[in-house]
């Protein structure tokens, strides 16, 4: 799958420590591959699907509010410990590698879909961001928007108020914490299909909330791009 992407380059793999001299930003062809999840996954909801399928039961009977997730695999090791190193070790061109493995991604499963006419990204509150020294899912959406040649917006959203950490909360906690957290930006009024892009989508209700502000603002059709797809208990 991954030929075609493969540049000529002499490098030493970041998985496996070997030499190579065909790879794929950080990683020999064959551990590039393996950060591919395998599994069949719900062409919506990203979940994955216990038989080969484009949608699950859940998605055919009460679908989400968007229209298609990608992502690379779960929520585990290795492409986990890639997040923490960009999340809470601010190693910036890890977001460029992760970003590149990811377009492959959306043009593998979107080939005869239409592409979105801008990128979003999960904004983070300016108190966080401040702590922190910049927001991930920013820095993730930049480098897929040179990459995918699709505009970042990054001013679409605004997170107006701090909320409690999702981790290790169901549903309907994060749901709740969420509610009339985020507000609308700057987007051009002509754009009626956005992808947002995170860096792992647990529960959804982050992505739902967005989508349905994105809905009262105009926006007709959301896609989520993200790293990775994962049930609460996972986190």
């Amino acid at each position: 799958m991954l030929k075609s992407f493969a540049r000529h380059q002499i490098g030493i793999c970041d998985l496996c420590g070997l030499p190579y001299t065909h790879g794929i930003a950080r990683w020999c062809l064959s551990c590039a591959e393996s950060l591919f999840d395998t599994a069949i996954h719900c062409s919506q909801c990203g979940l994955p699907l216990g038989e080969p399928a484009q949608q699950c039961g859940e998605c055919l009977n009460t679908p989400p509010n968007w229209q298609h997730l990608v992502c690379l695999g779960d929520y585990q090791a290795p492409l986990s410990h890639y997040i923490a190193q960009l999340k809470y070790q601010g190693q910036f061109p890890v977001a460029k590698d992760l970003a590149q493995l990811l377009m492959m991604a959306i043009k593998r499963t979107q080939v005869d879909e239409v592409w979105p006419e801008a990128l979003i990204s999960v904004p983070m509150h300016w108190r966080r961001r401040w702590r922190r020294g910049y927001n991930h899912s920013d820095l993730l959406a930049q480098s897929l928007s040179k990459q995918l040649v699709i505009p970042y917006m990054p001013k679409a959203l605004v997170k107006n108020r701090m909320t409690p950490t999702q981790q290790g909360q169901n549903r309907l906690q994060r749901q709740s914490n969420l509610r009339g957290t985020f507000t609308f930006g700057t987007l051009p009024s002509n754009i009626r299909h956005v992808a947002i892009v995170d860096d792992v989508v647990t529960t959804g209700s982050t992505i739902l909330e967005i989508t349905h502000l994105l809905h009262e603002h105009g926006v007709k059709l959301v896609d989520v791009y993200c790293l990775c797809r994962t049930s609460a208990g996972q986190m």
